[in-house]
């Protein structure tokens, strides 16, 4: 991600309690300056997400750590969630992995959680739709929100939802945006 991104750009930390702007590029840092936290500080623990909105980031949706379960989850599962989809290729990569592990029948849930998964979101419903396996879209509601501002995300959850209508897939809307 330290390749992807430019100064100028938005981040966002901990689901977007904390928000700032790239300032400066380094090849193991980023310089942020912080321009969104709670009035008496806000405390940045580990393990927290990371999202950067104005970055087309380039990256597997599908990690090293997936690839080492999958075997695990085809044999004991009947269905995978497919988390940071943002492109046809990321959903081909798994139905392939499946068709190795001989569960070309296993169901997937696409997670819809980044600008970039929005905006080709009918090209990755018709890349996962070429298979006859069980298929659902989640509306991650809390990252969609910080990726593509808060006063937008009733206008795109409800065009997500008028995709899923069309295209005849089930749609599970995801609640951490209450938070």
């Amino acid at each position: 991600a330290f390749g992807q991104v430019k100064p100028g750009e938005r981040i966002a930390f901990d689901d977007g309690r904390i928000g700032g702007v790239i300032v400066a590029v380094e090849p193991q840092a980023l310089l942020v300056e912080i321009t969104e936290a709670r009035s008496q500080g806000s405390r940045l623990r580990a393990d927290q997400g990371i999202n950067l909105p104005d970055t087309a980031l380039v990256l597997p949706a599908l990690t090293q750590r997936d690839r080492a379960v999958l075997p695990f989850v085809a044999c004991h599962a009947d269905i995978v969630n497919l988390s940071f989809v943002q492109s046809p290729e990321d959903v081909e990569g798994l139905r392939s992995l499946l068709r190795q592990l001989n569960r070309a029948d296993l169901g997937v849930i696409l997670k819809i959680e980044t600008r970039q998964a929005f905006d080709d979101l009918p090209a990755i419903l018709l890349s996962a739709m070429a298979s006859s396996a069980p298929l659902g879209v989640m509306i991650a509601r809390g990252d969609l929100a910080i990726e593509c501002g808060w006063e937008r995300l009733a206008e795109l959850q409800e065009e997500i939802l008028r995709f899923c209508e069309a295209a005849h897939l089930p749609c599970i809307w995801a609640t951490r945006v209450l938070e």
